[in-house]
């Protein structure tokens, strides 16, 4: 399981296995989300794992003044041999209207997708100024299902008791 704290520049990325059966966690307990579960007495029905790009809003122009005009941010996402701030080209770009938001699902760009890619952002403001492209964040984007469930089959088990006396 991969881990960052919320309010990073980091992509919250757990990945978790469950099993049919019996599901064995260690006495430390389960670190989800930020989230601390005790592993003793607590037994997930369904855990839902979501892709979000998370980063720290500027809080000022690249002056060094205030920002009072923040309008929202581009998020990219690129090949990893594509530097976005020497020129490179973006794969897929999709704008954050919002200068609130800081965090972007990734979900819609995992569907599908087997390969490490790097992910950008860039800040905004009202006048249509655009930031400097953030550090690359290079990460496996894994959206490939497994295969179908193959021969099924039903067996009947019976067991037998019997009391001699």
């Amino acid at each position: 399981m991969f881990f960052v704290s919320p309010g990073s520049n980091r992509v919250f990325y757990t990945a978790l296995a469950l099993w049919v059966g019996s599901l064995a966690l260690g006495v430390a307990g389960l670190i989800y989300s930020g989230i601390q579960v005790d592993a003793q007495t607590t037994t997930p029905e369904r855990v839902l794992a979501e892709h979000v790009l998370t980063w720290d809003a500027p809080t000022e122009n690249a002056d060094g003044s205030e920002l009072t005009d923040l309008d929202g941010f581009e998020v990219a996402l690129s090949a990893t041999d594509q530097d976005l701030r020497a020129g490179g080209t973006a794969t897929d770009l999709q704008q954050v209207t919002d200068g609130n938001q800081v965090d972007f699902d990734l979900g819609p760009w995992r569907e599908g997708r087997d390969e490490v890619v790097s992910l950008w952002v860039r800040a905004y403001d009202l006048s249509g100024n655009r930031s400097a492209w953030s550090e690359p964040l290079t990460v496996h984007l894994d959206g490939i299902p497994p295969g179908v469930v193959v021969n099924l089959r039903l067996t009947l088990r019976v067991e037998l008791e019997v009391n001699q006396e």
